[in-house]
């Protein structure tokens, strides 16, 4: 809301958050439910006001084609090998490492410019597949929910915002 009244947002390049992670599952699908129905309720709510904003449209429209696209980098994995008759091996490597080699230039910045212990951020690497997936799964729930759904009047939405812990 901010962004659409003209106010900025500050880039602190040295910040650093620690948050307080979801202790269980469900926690943490409460949380991600959350934050994503709360991305998309204010797309369907605002998005008018996008083309005055470039960037601000730029980030939405990347964040809708990411949770669109999602679902087909699912099923890659089990189409991929029965299309171009490729060992389901070799797919689950490709997979794996073309999901690392995004994970990269994150990784990178953090060792880099944040100047982390380069092990602690390797063995956070697997753990960035299950945020993936969770972050997924909430992101398309929640985009058909609130775009879908809730403007043809088959649901409300989320209207309680419950905390994950």
């Amino acid at each position: 809301m901010a962004l659409l009244k003209g106010q900025r947002a500050v880039y602190v390049p040295r910040a650093i958050v620690w948050t307080i992670d979801p202790r269980t599952g469900p926690e943490l699908g409460r949380q991600v439910n959350r934050w994503m129905s709360s991305v998309f309720q204010s797309v369907r709510l605002h998005w008018r006001e996008l083309p005055r904003k470039p960037m601000l449209a730029l980030w939405v429209g990347v964040c809708m084609l990411e949770t669109l696209l999602t679902p087909l980098y699912w099923f890659m994995p089990f189409a991929i090998p029965l299309m171009f008759h490729v060992t389901w091996l070799a797919m689950l490597f490709w997979y794996i490492g073309g999901q690392a080699a995004l994970m990269l230039p994150i990784l990178g910045f953090a060792v880099i410019r944040l100047r982390m212990n380069p092990l602690k951020v390797l063995l956070c690497v697997p753990f960035g597949y299950y945020t993936w997936l969770f972050n997924g799964w909430y992101g398309l729930r929640a985009m058909i929910v609130e775009l879908v759904l809730v403007p043809l009047h088959v649901s409300k939405g989320m209207t309680i915002f419950k905390k994950g812990h």
